[in-house]
């Protein structure tokens, strides 16, 4: 009759941690987490009242490691089969944490049950008063080893055996992890050789303890797909314990999958601006087609006599020259955080505002401009030094010169195209103006233009600007009010020079 009432309560309890996780839809996994420090609480509760019980076979076992710890083991396996290895991994860590925990609340109890006035022989609380940290080392170890047991035996049974019964996987896996727990706790604590392992007591104590969660993981997974119950069912066997090697393994692919993705974040950059692309890393909804309006101030450059001197030289030389020359401007241009759109030939397509919002874009721009003419000096130097300037200096032209045009106003920025192919762009009037205000420096003898748009918006006020007058761009109802800055002028080239003929022969070419 004891025994039987002692498999019951087994049984009964091992319904409570089932119905535990059972509550998991409403309450998530705090019961079970909440029920498995219990069991450990009382474990050790029992452990130090030294309770032995009758089992089957004759003799007596050790009271905690026939009730309790079947029924931790039982709560573990629950987690590992419904939420996974990683899960499973968290409710062992919880239980580290938990025997620490007990241990030092225990540790502060001796402390009272050190104190003279105080029985510490009464009720056998002397086995309170001593805290072995061996012995709580050896025992976490061992419920852990018992733990990984559980789950190895039981996912390896399921494995061999897709259609062996839950509740059969689950028993043995049971006696298996408390076997484990036992030759585990009496080897490290030098007691093997009178170790009484009590086979038959864990069998019947496991198979109460398994039974009601064994029903409810049949029950579970029979709601679930073919394909979910494999997911379940067919799991590494060794995949509790192979931590490390996963986190490896992991680490390892995270620090490829960075290369791989560093490697085409560079390549993806020398097509797309730095800042485009970053800006499309933070927000990938931006990939998607369409745009916004965006005030932005639009920068056009183009090279003098590109025409006539593009036949005056090869491809090779002329892709040389136009890398070198771009390779200058663009690190100006990123310098002031402003977004190349496109090279057009010869000419650079610039925005400033966007994709990144700037309020002195109006500012960036200008100053970029100015940058750009600066470095034109060097790069004149550099080619006269290496023998390149021979090519413009045969058709007339001192030196290699650009012409610069800057306007500002509200245009569309984003994606345009289609969803096989997509283009970041920026669309509206003031990429058209700043397209003419640049050829307008052809007619001006500049080689700097910006209108009086951009001029409203600077922030830093110049006083080195030059008022050119109002002109009337091809397209535009509305003339525009254009400046040039002080130096920006081509005053010492000939008028109706060489320089006017590649002028006249330029201007067929598209805006």
């Amino acid at each position: 009759m004891e025994l039987l009432l002692l498999h019951l309560e087994i049984a009964a309890l091992g319904a409570l941690v089932t119905g535990l996780y059972a509550l998991r839809p409403r309450l998530g996994l705090a019961p079970i987490y909440t029920g498995l420090g219990l069991l450990l609480a009382f474990m050790m509760v029992s452990g130090h009242l030294k309770l032995f019980v009758a089992v089957l076979g004759g003799g007596q076992a050790y009271f905690p490691s026939l009730f309790f710890l079947p029924l931790i083991l039982v709560g573990i396996a629950l987690v590992y089969t419904l939420e996974g290895t990683g899960e499973a991994r968290r409710v062992l860590g919880a239980i580290v944490i938990t025997k620490a925990l007990i241990n030092i609340l225990k540790w502060v109890m001796s402390l009272r049950l050190l104190h003279p006035d105080v029985d510490a022989s009464l009720y056998g609380r002397e086995a309170w008063a001593q805290v072995g940290l061996m012995s709580t080392v050896i025992s976490t170890l061992a419920i852990l080893l018992a733990a990984s047991a559980i789950i190895v035996v039981y996912q390896a049974m399921l494995n061999a055996w897709s259609r062996m019964p839950v509740f059969v996987a689950l028993t043995v896996a049971l006696v298996a992890a408390m076997l484990t727990d036992a030759v585990v706790f009496a080897g490290l604590s030098g007691w093997l050789s009178r170790l009484n392992t009590h086979v038959v007591g864990k069998l019947t104590a496991g198979l109460a303890a398994s039974l009601p969660a064994a029903f409810y993981i049949s029950w579970r997974l029979g709601k679930e797909s073919a394909e979910v119950r494999r997911g379940v069912l067919e799991r590494g066997a060794f995949e509790i314990v192979g931590l490390r090697r996963q986190l490896s393994a992991v680490s390892a692919d995270l620090s490829r999958r960075k290369a791989e993705f560093d490697h085409l974040k560079g390549v993806f950059g020398r097509y797309v601006v730095p800042d485009v692309v970053d800006e499309l890393l933070k927000d990938t909804s931006q990939l998607e087609l369409g745009g916004e309006v965006r005030d932005v101030t639009i920068l056009f450059s183009d090279i003098r006599g590109y025409s006539s001197l593009s036949e005056a030289m090869s491809p090779t030389q002329i892709i040389d020259l136009l890398n070198r020359y771009f390779g200058a401007m663009s690190t100006l241009l990123d310098a002031e955080r402003g977004t190349i759109i496109e090279f057009e030939g010869d000419a650079i397509l610039a925005v400033f505002g966007a994709p990144i919002r700037q309020d002195d874009h109006a500012d960036r721009a200008v100053r970029t401009a100015l940058a750009m003419q600066e470095a034109m000096v060097k790069l004149n130097d550099d080619w006269q030094a290496d023998g390149t300037a021979r090519h413009w200096q045969a058709l007339g032209l001192p030196d290699f010169r650009v012409r610069i045009g800057v306007h500002s106003g509200e245009v569309v920025v984003g994606n345009i195209g289609s969803e096989r192919r997509t283009k970041y762009a920026v669309i509206g009037d003031p990429v058209n103006a700043a397209a003419g205000v640049e050829q307008l420096n052809k007619q001006l003898d500049t080689r700097l233009l910006l209108t009086a748009a951009t001029k409203k918006r600077l922030q830093e006020p110049r006083t080195d600007m030059v008022a050119m007058g109002s002109h009337p761009m091809r397209g535009r109802s509305a003339p525009l009010e254009v400046y040039t800055v002080v130096g920006m002028r081509d005053a010492d080239d000939p008028v109706g020079g060489p320089d006017a003929e590649l002028h006249s022969g330029d201007a067929s070419e598209p805006a």
